[in-house]
């Protein structure tokens, strides 16, 4: 019988550091939910939210050994973690959606715009907006360059001013798949322009609306011919290094009948002319194919 009284404060003192515990789980939820009606603190409501989760999922482990406490903390803490997951989709959603409405919305402001211009201005648009890309990618503002070429793809498709920085955008990020696709692209867009637009120099292209000259695409057949080249020395494979070898001879002479003089750039994977010239030559001696 004189164990009675012992028992009953044991309990009591279970009950009150389960009391304690709800109380403080209530009290955190009651004062998140009041900063959630602030929108720009709720980034932070949501970090604190999932870091209080974890100590609360951990709180019975180490103060209770009653199922209903243990219960009770997992229940709140994954119900945090839940909250938390879920605002962090809804958030991204919102704001995908949000960026694509502006951008819709820029388009077709701009296009309104250009269609509202005289025909013999609609050249001088490109030509300008030419113009800030090249001193944007000059000052290295990549993502910049790449969103203005996405708004402008949408009013000046097939623009060579367009896919060539789009290329030159991916070779400094060293994403040499996604520089040859754009390349690629810019060097069937040049194919089909008339022949005055095969010439000239890099200056040249900014007088031009449609981006394409000599020595700009000479220069892009120059990068594509170094980066098959490139490939040519890293190939696991005969078979495969024919295939790049003969590319980059193609491209090499793309560079000739566009840029005869050729280039003296010096870059680790792009090397100059005469460098890149002399190494297919050899390996295409190496491989037995043709002059």
């Amino acid at each position: 019988m004189s164990n009675g009284p012992q028992l009953t404060g044991i309990q009591a003192l279970k009950d009150y550091r389960y009391y304690i515990l709800t109380a403080i789980i209530v009290a955190t939820g009651g004062f998140l939910v009041v900063l959630w009606e602030f929108p720009q603190v709720r980034p932070l409501v949501i970090s604190i939210g999932l870091a209080l989760a974890s100590l609360f999922c951990a709180i019975p482990a180490l103060t209770s050994t009653e199922f209903k406490g243990r219960w009770f903390a997992v229940v709140f803490g994954s119900l945090l973690v839940g909250i938390g997951t879920w605002y962090t989709s809804f958030e991204l959603v919102h704001q995908k959606e949000a960026l694509e409405g502006k951008l819709s919305g820029h388009v077709t402001l701009l296009q309104r715009y250009v269609n509202f211009l005289p025909p013999e201005q609609r050249p001088d648009v490109m030509i300008t907006f030419a113009k800030i890309i090249r001193e944007e990618y000059r000052q290295r503002d990549y993502d910049l360059v790449l969103q203005i070429n996405e708004l402008l793809s949408n009013i000046f498709p097939d623009n060579g001013h367009l896919k060539y920085y789009e290329g030159e955008v991916w070779r400094q990020r060293k994403d040499y798949g996604r520089m040859q696709d754009s390349f690629y692209r810019y060097l069937s867009l040049a194919a089909h322009r008339p022949a005055e637009e095969a010439l000239g120099d890099a200056e040249d292209c900014y007088t031009r609306s449609t981006g394409f000259c000599g020595e700009r695409t000479g220069w892009v057949c120059h990068l594509m011919a170094a980066n098959f080249y490139a490939q040519a020395l890293g190939a696991n494979s005969e078979a495969q290094k024919r295939v790049f070898v003969e590319e980059a001879r193609r491209h090499l002479k793309c560079e000739g009948d566009r840029f005869p003089t050729g280039f003296v750039q010096n870059e680790d994977r792009f090397p100059p002319t005469g460098v890149i010239r002399a190494g297919v030559d050899k390996l295409s001696k190496d491989l037995g194919l043709q002059n």
